[in-house]
């Protein structure tokens, strides 16, 4: 929805366009939190590329209050294996609610971010333009958000399993960022 919205307002300076997808790196700081055995407002970390189930947790960005952290393989796995757990049982409650409280918390930081120009790092879905490698295509990547949007997509070093889940990521979202295109006639 954010490349398709950029695409159609293309006059308009794509770091206005900020795609709401916090909702992953919050779930993902609470997954570690519950297996370091800490409090989740402790963990830093981020998840990158698409909102769905071939999104990639950084874990080479986890950081408890302030200091980076390493997470065992086995809770690395176990972390990696909630997400398509968790979408599932999203999708069965009833009526068709699913954790609304995370999308609040995430809008409201952004809003905060732009009305006060903080200037904070937030993930979120952007319109790359070379960042990270990749060309015209919208994914959370973390942005620092101020009063004219994002200022600048933040470029974090990614261990090597980590740029490959990225590649896997990004062949997962092209054939979607091309089929908007040819929805819209851009291509």
């Amino acid at each position: 929805m954010n490349y398709a919205a950029y695409l159609i307002n293309r006059d308009q300076d794509r770091r206005k366009f900020i795609g709401y997808t916090l909702n992953d790196t919050i779930r993902f700081r609470i997954w570690v939190a519950a297996a370091l055995g800490v409090r989740s407002s402790r963990v830093r970390g981020v998840v990158i590329g698409e909102h769905g189930h071939s999104q990639v947790m950084l874990f080479s960005s986890l950081r408890v209050d302030g200091r980076p952290v390493q997470v065992d393989e086995t809770a690395k796995k176990k972390i990696q294996s909630l997400p398509p757990k968790t979408l599932r049982d999203y999708e069965t409650l009833r009526p068709k609610r699913t954790a609304g409280w995370t999308s609040a918390v995430g809008t409201a930081a952004i809003i905060n971010a732009i009305t006060n120009n903080t200037q904070e790092i937030i993930p979120c879905s952007a319109v790359l333009d070379g960042e990270y490698g990749y060309h015209n295509l919208s994914m959370t990547v973390p942005a620092v958000i101020g009063r004219d949007g994002i200022h600048y997509i933040r470029i974090l070093d990614l261990t090597n399993d980590e740029q490959e889940a990225l590649k896997n990521t990004v062949d997962v979202l092209n054939p979607q960022m091309q089929h908007v295109e040819q929805y819209l006639g851009i291509k």
